[in-house]
């Protein structure tokens, strides 16, 4: 909701996931309704991986101005 709410006022919308898949297929959903979208592997638990993010996103996008960190909880 938060992603769509971005994009329904004209962000780019980069959306992240541990799971490339799943972060493309929302994306692509996304991308289905008008949005500017693109989805991007992401696992906050692997070092150097927000490095490693930031720097495909500045050579990809050019730069980022908001995040939004939206983690799920998982429950027994």
């Amino acid at each position: 909701a938060i992603a769509r709410t971005l994009a329904g006022a004209g962000a780019r919308v980069l959306l992240t996931g541990r799971d490339p898949a799943g972060a493309e297929a929302a994306a692509a959903a996304l991308r289905a309704e008008g949005a500017d979208a693109r989805g991007f592997a992401y696992d906050a638990a692997r070092p150097g991986e927000p490095d490693r993010l930031a720097e495909r996103i500045r050579g990809e996008v050019g730069r980022l101005d908001v995040l939004v960190n939206n983690a799920a909880v998982l429950r027994p």
